[in-house]
């Protein structure tokens, strides 16, 4: 019988392994150039050569599944994390990214299983602090399936972590968390000590403006902002939050510029341009207000529909077309009571009332005005604290 291997060109199975290389760099790798990689080095296998070949090839899924991991690429990730296991089933940083791949998907119990084994067979105090907090991330990112227990156990995992070695990372982690649980003194001591090691930390510092303005310390919160953005100046999410605490503290031309820049880098950016259609109201910016509207029209589902409907309630009001913001703004609040749509139909009521005053129609008037209070203050019922509905009830008297 013919020898196989002979017929194999080995200048062109070099040529597959630059092909992966470049594949890898470019992010287009996919799981029919690997089984076609994967045959040429089984076919080679009677080679010296091939041998060596496969070694490199082999490190080239080890770099693919990392790097894929990296950039978000989770499911192109998990195929290349599987094809190396196959070879090497004991490698713990590709056990790693599998696991943290699987946690990205939504695989919950397959990454932990895959954790807690690498914690029982490791000694090195620093990977057992990293397996903890990966655990904790697991949970973070699938706690919407059962909020309160994953934000448990989350807890637990990265206090194991921080336990063992001070991990930063699970320090941020923590801050995070607490966050999330209004808990804002003991978030900002745990972003501080994440601070201690990396003063400059940018995502650190961005979380940390968020909870000192939560903490109603505002000046300190737009100071920690722009540290960030000195250090990324182009990164959307930066912009459009510092845009967002000039908003709420009626800077609204400033901020107008940061959700302007957050959009022009990435037009996707849909939160950003919520945001900069809504500026663009306060500043009667209208024309481009409704373009920013119709772009989104088409784009976005769920809760940002309502928030674009409330905009597109507001632009109407801004045109006086008052009586198709009614009709939004009954529709969301129908849809949720919330302070913030009983504030908008509130909104419109009162813009109703100076029309009715304006052209005489006194009792009209003032049977809107009293609509408007009563929502105003079923709004304010909800959030005692509400600065726009109480400025809202102010103006009205």
């Amino acid at each position: 019988m013919e020898d196989t291997t002979s017929r194999i060109d080995l200048t062109e199975f070099s040529e597959k392994i630059r092909e992966l290389k470049s594949c890898i760099a470019e992010t287009i790798v996919g799981q029919d150039i690997a089984v076609d990689l994967i045959l040429t080095t089984i076919l080679a296998n009677g080679h010296e050569e091939s041998r060596k070949l496969r070694r490199d090839l082999i490190g080239e899924l080890k770099d693919a599944a990392i790097k894929l991991y990296q950039r978000q690429d989770y499911s192109n990730s998990l195929l290349f994390c599987n094809d190396f296991l196959e070879s090497k089933p004991d490698d713990k940083d590709v056990l790693f990214t599998k696991a943290r791949c699987l946690s990205r998907i939504g695989k919950i119990s397959e990454s932990k299983n895959i954790l807690e084994n690498l914690i029982k067979h490791e000694n090195n105090i620093n990977r057992i602090a990293k397996y903890n907090y990966a655990i904790g991330r697991a949970y973070i990112e699938n706690s919407q399936k059962n909020e309160d227990e994953y934000l448990e156990n989350a807890e637990k995992y990265f206090m194991e972590s921080i336990r063992l070695n001070e991990h930063a990372t699970a320090l941020q982690s923590m801050g995070e968390l607490l966050f999330r649980k209004n808990k804002y003194e003991e978030a900002a001591s745990f972003i501080e000590r994440k601070l201690v090691d990396s003063p400059t930390d940018p995502y650190a510092l961005s979380i940390y403006a968020d909870i000192l303005w939560a903490m109603g310390k505002k000046g300190d919160a737009i100071g920690k902002i722009m540290e960030v953005l000195k250090q990324q100046p182009r990164n959307p999410n930066f912009l459009f939050r510092a845009g967002r605490f000039l908003l709420e503290s009626n800077e609204v031309l400033e901020a107008y510029k940061f959700f302007k820049q957050a959009v022009n880098l990435d037009d996707s950016y849909f939160d950003a341009r919520l945001s900069l259609a809504n500026a663009c109201l306060d500043l009667d910016y209208l024309a481009e207000s409704k373009q920013h509207i119709d772009f989104l029209n088409t784009k976005i589902k769920g809760d940002k529909q309502n928030i674009l409907e409330s905009i597109r309630a507001n632009y109407y009001i801004k045109i006086d077309q008052i009586e198709k913001a009614e009709d939004i703004a009954q529709k969301l609040v129908r849809l949720n009571k919330n302070e913030a749509n009983l504030g908008l139909l509130a909104k419109v009521y009162i813009y109703k009332s100076r029309i009715s005053s304006k052209k005489g129609f006194t009792l009209i008037a003032e049977s809107d005005k009293n609509r408007a209070k009563d929502l105003i203050n079923e709004g304010l019922k909800i959030d005692v604290n509400n600065e726009r509905l109480k400025a809202m009830l102010k103006s009205i008297g």
